[in-house]
C-alpha cells in the first residue's frame, strides 16, 4: 500500500471516528436539540393548520443541562397567539429564540419549531460541538422542524426519527428524498401542509420511525421574562 493510500485510509477512520464521537454526543450528552439532530422531519411550510393549534401551558417552564450549561426556557409567545416562545441560552452569550407549536392531528401531539434568531454560538477549543454549534448548523436554512410530544407538569417527552427512523420512513415512502444534515440525515416533505400532514398520519403511529425518545425534565425555576 502507498504512502497516499495509507494517508487516505487513516482519514477515512479518523472521518468515521468524529462522526462516532458526534452521534455519541448527540445522543448522551446535549439532550433536547441534540437529540433530534440525530435525525428530523422538515418542511418549508409548516405542519399545522390554524384549526389544529392548540395551547397546553404544561410545557412552560425552565429546563436546564448543568452539564452542558445551556438552559431552555418556554414561555407564551406575546406575538403569536397561541404558540410558544422557546429561549435557548449556551453559555454566557449564545442565545437562539425559536417558535413552538403545539398541534394535534387525529390523536397526536406534535410541536412544530421553527427558528426566529440567534445572537451566535458558543464554542468551546479542543472540545465537542455545542448545544448552540449544533442547532445553528441544523437551522440555519430555516425551515420547519417537527416532533412527536408528551407533556406532564414536570417532564417533556418527545419522539423524532433517528438516521435508523429516516431510512425506514424512505422504505416506506420511496418518493422522500433523504439529504445528509449536520450530524443525521434530513427529510423534507415538498409541497403544502396537508401533503406533509399525509406523510406524519402515515408514520405518525410507527414507532419504527419515531424511534429516538427523549426527555427533558423541568429545573424547578419559576418562568420569567427573559
Amino acid at each position: 500500500m502507498t504512502t497516499n493510500q495509507n494517508k487516505r485510509g487513516d482519514a477515512e477512520t479518523q472521518s468515521k471516528a468524529v462522526k462516532g464521537v458526534l452521534r455519541f454526543v448527540v445522543v448522551a450528552a446535549l439532550g433536547f436539540v441534540a437529540v433530534f439532530l440525530n435525525g428530523c422531519f422538515t418542511s418549508e411550510d409548516p405542519f399545522y393548520e390554524e384549526k389544529q393549534i392548540i395551547q397546553d401551558d404544561r410545557i412552560t417552564g425552565t429546563y436546564e443541562d448543568r452539564q452542558d450549561q445551556s438552559s431552555w426556557f418556554v414561555e407564551r409567545s406575546q406575538d403569536a397567539t397561541g404558540k410558544y416562545r422557546l429561549i435557548l441560552t449556551d453559555g454566557s452569550s449564545a442565545r437562539s429564540e425559536l417558535i413552538g407549536t403545539l398541534f394535534r392531528l387525529d390523536d397526536i401531539l406534535y410541536m412544530d419549531l421553527f427558528p426566529l434568531s440567534d445572537s451566535g454560538m458558543r464554542h468551546d477549543a479542543g472540545g465537542p460541538p455545542t448545544v448552540s454549534e449544533l442547532l445553528h448548523l441544523t437551522l440555519y436554512e430555516r425551515r420547519h422542524l417537527v416532533m412527536k410530544v408528551d407533556l406532564s407538569e414536570t417532564n417533556f417527552v418527545f419522539w423524532i426519527p433517528s438516521s435508523k427512523g429516516i431510512a425506514a420512513a424512505a422504505k416506506l415512502s420511496p418518493d422522500l428524498k433523504v439529504k445528509p444534515g449536520a450530524v443525521g440525515p434530513v427529510i423534507t416533505f415538498v409541497g403544502s401542509t396537508k401533503d406533509a400532514q399525509a406523510y406524519l398520519r402515515k408514520f405518525g403511529t410507527n414507532s419504527i420511525v419515531f424511534d429516538q425518545k427523549g426527555q427533558m425534565t423541568k429545573s424547578g425555576k419559576s418562568g420569567g421574562k427573559q
